[in-house]
């Protein structure tokens, strides 16, 4: 069953964080505001890992033209979203 980590909106945002250890992976998809099935085709978030360092540094891009990933990285992740005009958030599955 999928968790909602992003709630749909268009301002920038990030997810709460979650952690994949090993053989363990992570659905990530995209959705759209209420009432929409999907997510419109403009909209994107990051996926960011967190490095040795702390930081959170660029892992992937889902778009709304492909707007769904699968994660098997060990390590601490979450999904940002930039400002923009598209209502998008993001499920875990």
């Amino acid at each position: 069953m999928a968790t909602e980590i992003l709630a749909a909106g268009t301002t920038a945002a990030a997810s709460s964080n979650f952690t994949l250890t090993a053989g363990q992976s992570a659905t990530l998809l995209l959705k759209g505001s209420a009432g929409k099935a999907t997510a419109p085709l403009q909209a994107h978030v990051i996926v960011e890992m967190q490095n040795a360092a702390g930081a959170w540094v660029h892992n992937q891009t889902l778009r709304g033209t492909e707007g769904s990933a699968v994660i098997t990285a060990v390590g601490v992740f979450r999904c940002f979203r930039p400002a923009q005009n598209n209502a998008v958030g993001v499920d875990k599955g």
